[in-house]
């Protein structure tokens, strides 16, 4: 993967090579864009995501409800004027408590794919 920070245009390019992203035309593909963060000691079932807690501490974002299946994107790319908005988007899920490898998509927030 190669990062680009070009800040005289106000954008980064993600270069990835199409192997890491399956078979197909991406021409026919939707996309999701998040920003996480990345965690060298993720809590269990997150996959090296960093973690988001209901307030901020070293090493931890903060703004999270009380829910063990609560979204860890920090924040979400969308078209202009999308709704709901990206806040109500990401805080429509069943709250849960139970451990997050128990857990189907439908146990988190949805959030709409991107079409190039």
């Amino acid at each position: 993967m190669k990062i680009i920070v070009d800040p005289g245009q106000k954008a980064v390019v993600i270069r990835i090579p199409l192997i890491f992203l399956g078979e197909g035309n991406p021409a026919d593909w939707t996309y999701a864009g998040v920003v996480l963060g990345q965690e060298g000691y993720p809590s269990e079932g997150v996959w090296r995501v960093r973690d988001v807690e209901m307030n901020a501490a070293q090493w931890r974002f903060g703004g999270a409800p009380s829910a063990r299946n609560h979204t860890r994107i920090i924040d979400l790319i969308l078209p202009e004027d999308t709704q709901p908005d990206q806040a109500t988007l990401l805080a429509d899920f069943p709250v849960s408590q139970g451990s997050v490898d128990s857990l189907s998509p439908d146990d988190f927030a949805q959030i709409p794919m991107l079409i190039p």
